[in-house]
């Protein structure tokens, strides 16, 4: 009996297992959603500051909308959310892509994305223009890259200079309306601010090839190499996105070793003061294109002698 038994139990899971076999898979469609639901979803998570998320939904508004509204105006809460992300580049692509292909819009035909461009434009032409600053390496972070700390005056705050973001957004204007009176006043406001002297004293502990500095003097020049690479390092930390090796032409640099930890110092050339149209100038480099060119000798600028 117990035999039989075992036969039959053996006979059902053989069927089972022909039957698994011959049945086809059945996959579980992804649920698909409007694009207003995505849109709705979208702006809840936006209005909780979750920009990454916010940003993903309603990109999938995007993805399955014909409507020209509810496309332009997802493209315009994108960039806000890049903006607030740091993502600075695709804010003004972002926003680009609004004007170029949505014109009649409402975000773009009542002043929604013309009010954004030109409150941030005046925000960052209203640029740190004194920056007394010093750094020391403290060790380095687990990629081997070196950790800084840095020190400035008490009250007194660095942030960024975000050029690339204020022209790229000037173009965005222009595209709307270059006849504009917010064209007009954000032209002028770039103009001053590549005009505006910038005050700099840098100092930037280990900064050199060697902790020791040059042995031979307390205050030594710096070889062009040095300089250089001097110049990456401050044009890293003072500029979003863009660095230069040519800023020694706008500053004077020079190697003070008396504590022996080698701490390269900057001053601005013409003053104690350099402008960011100088050094575009020297770096070959032109904001309104984003282009670089051949850089140029200092002696092209027609200013004042290098001093400090």
């Amino acid at each position: 009996m117990t035999s039989v038994r075992l036969s039959l139990i053996a006979g059902i899971f053989s069927l089972f297992a022909v039957f698994v076999l011959l049945t086809p898979r059945v996959t579980l469609a992804t649920p698909t959603y409007s694009d207003r639901q995505y849109y709705t979803v979208a702006y809840q998570l936006f209005s909780r500051n979750n920009f990454v998320a916010s940003e993903k939904y309603f990109r999938a508004a995007i993805a399955v909308s014909s409507n020209p509204q509810l496309i332009a105006n997802s493209l315009y809460l994108i960039a806000n959310c890049q903006i607030r992300l740091g993502h600075y580049e695709r804010c003004y692509k972002t926003l680009k892509q609004l004007a170029q292909n949505y014109p009649s819009s409402t975000v773009v035909h009542q002043g929604y994305v013309t009010r954004f461009a030109a409150i941030v434009i005046k925000r960052i032409t209203a640029m740190t223009t004194y920056w007394n600053y010093e750094r020391m390496q403290n060790g380095t972070n687990n990629h081997k890259q070196p950790i800084y700390v840095e020190s400035v005056p008490i009250n007194h705050q660095i942030e960024r200079i975000n050029f690339k973001l204020a022209f790229g957004l000037y173009h965005v204007l222009q595209l709307i309306d270059p006849s504009s009176p917010a064209f007009q006043e954000a032209h002028q406001e770039l103009i001053s601010m590549l005009n505006t002297p910038i005050t700099i004293i840098w100092m930037d502990q280990k900064a050199g090839t060697s902790k020791y500095g040059h042995p031979n003097d307390f205050f030594s020049e710096l070889t062009v190499p040095e300089e250089k690479h001097f110049s990456m390092l401050i044009s890293k930390r003072m500029f979003y996105h863009w660095k230069t090796n040519q800023m020694y032409q706008v500053l004077v640099m020079f190697d003070d070793v008396r504590d022996r930890h080698g701490n390269f110092t900057a001053r601005g050339a013409y003053h104690g003061t350099f402008t960011l149209h100088q050094l575009f100038q020297v770096s070959g480099y032109n904001p309104f294109t984003n282009r670089f060119k051949d850089a140029v000798d200092k002696s092209a600028l027609k200013k004042n002698n290098f001093s400090f």
